[in-house]
């Protein structure tokens, strides 16, 4: 079965670990990523495949991260909607300081209790990193899953 789920939003890594006190305490280096698995789970719950599935075996995924551009991309007053010529070429995928291993852990574990079991499932992955555009003119993650219930 496919399931596809649009996660609005700024699409934010799962950064490194920080470990205080004897080592028994950790957190999250990026303090956003707690927020936007929370609301990756949130836009799961509210959609009609909450409840409906859990995928059972190999689980296939994809992801498509989509970013705004910079300010630096747009010129200025009256063109300040239009992509200034040496960055047009720059259309896909973009060119972002986030890691795509790291943006696609805080997705995998987000889903993990709510759309598989475990996120040592996951068996295929396809990410890629992209520009907002007149397409898709929204910040978030399209999230894809292939598997059987």
């Amino acid at each position: 079965m496919k399931f596809e789920l649009f996660v609005e939003g700024h699409p934010t890594t799962k950064g490194s670990l920080n470990w205080f006190g004897s080592g028994n305490k950790v957190c999250n280096a990026n303090e956003r990523t707690k927020t936007w698995e929370q609301w990756i789970q949130w836009t799961w719950m509210q959609s009609e495949n909450y409840r409906t599935i859990k995928l059972k075996g190999p689980v296939e995924i994809n992801l498509i991260f989509y970013f705004n551009r910079p300010k630096a991309h747009f010129g200025t007053g009256r063109n300040s909607d239009k992509i200034k010529p040496r960055f047009a070429h720059m259309t896909r995928p973009c060119v972002r300081k986030d890691d795509l291993d790291k943006l696609s852990r805080a997705v995998f574990d987000a889903l993990t209790s709510h759309a598989y079991q475990d996120d040592g499932q996951i068996a295929y992955l396809v990410a890629t990193k992209n520009w907002t555009d007149k397409e898709n003119p929204v910040e978030g993650v399209q999230i894809i899953l292939k598997g059987d219930i």
